[in-house]
């Protein structure tokens, strides 16, 4: 258990690495889809997503979860899924004022795709079936190693920062400003 516990708090560290270029440097700073009417949208379904996915990864390896904490963290897991899956769907509309979704960031959603699902599979496959009754132990006998929880209760804080940013990224005065480094409005 321990070595896929290791590892898929590594992927999950990649995944946050990755996931925070793609969220602050891509769609808020270097294509301000807050500000666009077209991909309004798509800022929105970011911001549902960012919850559920925290939620996720927190319950999947800040401890040791089984019975009913195991399941609201698959249960969040699916949630944040389908709302990535709609978000791939509302992309194909949203970045057509920007030519379409380019290829790097297309190549970098598959890839934070890929380390979402390792490293929940992962934790997944490292339950013993026991874990997965309804009314076993909230936490397990065996704790993960301490690094792990340590790394999973950490990444709770930028995902709030980033929550709390796009919420205020919502508010009617970021709509519609011009982009004065693209000249798109």
């Amino acid at each position: 258990m321990d070595k896929f516990v290791t590892f898929a708090s590594w992927l999950m560290l990649c995944y946050s690495i990755l996931g925070s270029i793609d969220a602050l440097y891509i769609h808020l700073w270097k294509l301000r889809l807050f500000a666009h009417p077209e991909t309004r949208r798509e800022h929105i379904l970011h911001t549902s997503a960012i919850l559920p996915i925290m939620i996720s990864g927190f319950l999947l390896l800040g401890a040791n979860f089984g019975g009913i904490l195991l399941w609201i963290g698959a249960g969040f897991s699916l949630t944040a899924l389908t709302i990535q899956v709609i978000d791939m769907v509302e992309e194909g509309e949203s970045r057509r004022i920007f030519g379409g979704l380019g290829s790097s960031e297309y190549i970098l959603h598959a890839v934070l795709v890929g380390l979402k699902f390792t490293y929940t599979t992962l934790i997944f496959i490292s339950k013993p079936s026991e874990a997965w009754n309804i009314n076993a132990p909230i936490i397990l006998a065996a704790p993960y190693p301490e690094f792990v929880t340590e790394m999973a209760i950490n990444s709770l804080v930028g995902p709030v920062l980033v929550f709390v940013l796009h919420i205020v990224l919502l508010h009617p005065r970021f709509l519609n400003r011009i982009d004065t480094r693209t000249g798109v409005s």
